[in-house]
């Protein structure tokens, strides 16, 4: 038997990534630059993939997944119910490239499904998997050509390299943090928001948010570690804990995976204007009405950060904050008290008891 191992090919991989960028949920018939046929395996995980951790995680279950297959095949022309095994296992392929996109949105034949990663593998040169065998039996490396060498049960050229000398070196992350983040960082205000954008287009809302100073000094104001408390009476606020080092819009792809399912039990949930309907974290950004929007983040001190994100309608603020007002308070003044909203009662309590309750705050936030 002949099988000699496969090596990755970048110009493979190039083309695994044109297509996987496409969202698409089917195997191509494509040829490679040589012009040979190319065979293919998919791979799909609901949300988005980032970071080498869940690449790594994705890839795992991936090779898993076909490799399970193995169980119900039998050696034959046709590959049955076992294609992606059988696929990995040709003995004519000697060459990989795969690729990996996040989607906003990801078809498959005429259903569409939001959020997800698909993995993309091409493999050449391809046969068909329904009327040739994968390979020949026989002992290992019975067939090999001569000046091969038999390692591993494979037949390998020498000299040749499987995987090319520059992707082997091993690219270190960055230094973890010597002091722990505690408010947003102008790129991650960009990334947040750009996430959030990018959320709404993909759920075919066109209007983007704007990133807004009023509710920046509102979601400031608010953000505590001990208790959610929520921002004006007329906002959507979403509250979420990460751990320090984790990149911030991370939590916005991960709060996709909610959907349209109001009855999840979350820690750090999110609140409605005058909650007077059920909400998740994905329900609120998705509000087709909001304009505006800001997120604040404050670290905790026990190697977490808290972020809370508040979103609105200009239109819904009261006249003297709208853009079109005058009287535009400075960014640091604090809240005015008749937007104020206890987090236990949502209800306006009166003044004197609003700065019961600012000054109670001042002194826990001054203690840590």
């Amino acid at each position: 038997m002949l099988t000699t191992p496969q090596r990755w090919d970048k110009y493979l991989a190039e083309q695994a990534a044109q297509w996987s960028e496409r969202c698409l949920y089917e195997r191509p018939r494509i040829s490679d630059r040589y012009g040979t046929v190319i065979n293919s395996n998919l791979y799909v995980v609901p949300g988005n993939v980032y970071g080498p951790k869940a690449v790594k995680k994705m890839v795992t279950s991936a090779l898993s997944m076909w490799g399970r297959a193995r169980n119900g095949y039998t050696y034959s022309t046709h590959c049955g119910r076992s294609c992606s095994y059988v696929q990995m296992i040709q003995a004519r392929v000697d060459r990989i490239g795969c690729a990996i996109s996040t989607c906003s949105n990801l078809r498959h034949r005429t259903k569409s499904y939001g959020y997800a990663s698909i993995l993309v593998c091409f493999y050449s040169p391809g046969q068909s998997l329904l009327s040739s065998f994968p390979f020949t039996r026989g002992s290992a490396c019975s067939r090999c050509a001569r000046g091969m060498e038999c390692r591993e049960r494979l037949c390998h050229r020498p000299g040749t390299e499987l995987v090319p000398r520059d992707m082997l070196k091993i690219e270190r992350g960055p230094a973890p943090l010597a002091v722990a983040q505690d408010r947003l960082s102008s790129s991650e205000i960009y990334s947040l928001n750009d996430a959030h954008n990018k959320m709404r287009r993909g759920n075919k809302i066109n209007n983007g948010l704007a990133w807004d100073s009023y509710l920046e000094r509102w979601s400031k104001w608010i953000i505590n570690c001990s208790i959610d408390y929520p921002g004006p009476r007329h906002t959507y606020t979403n509250f979420e804990r990460l751990e320090q080092g984790k990149d911030v819009y991370h939590v916005v792809y991960a709060w996709s995976i909610e959907e349209f399912n109001t009855r999840l039990r979350m820690a750090h949930g999110c609140r409605t204007p005058g909650d007077k309907e059920r909400c998740n974290h994905f329900t609120n950004i998705l509000q087709p009405f909001l304009t505006s929007m800001a997120c604040a983040a404050h670290d905790c001190g026990d190697g977490t950060r808290q972020l809370v994100c508040l979103y609105d309608n200009e239109a819904d603020r009261p006249a003297r904050y709208r853009p079109t007002s005058g009287r535009r308070r400075s960014f640091y003044s604090p809240p005015p008290d008749e937007m104020r909203r206890s987090p236990q009662d949502t209800r306006y309590s009166g003044v004197r008891r609003e700065r019961q309750w600012r000054r109670s705050y001042r002194e826990r936030r001054d203690r840590g």
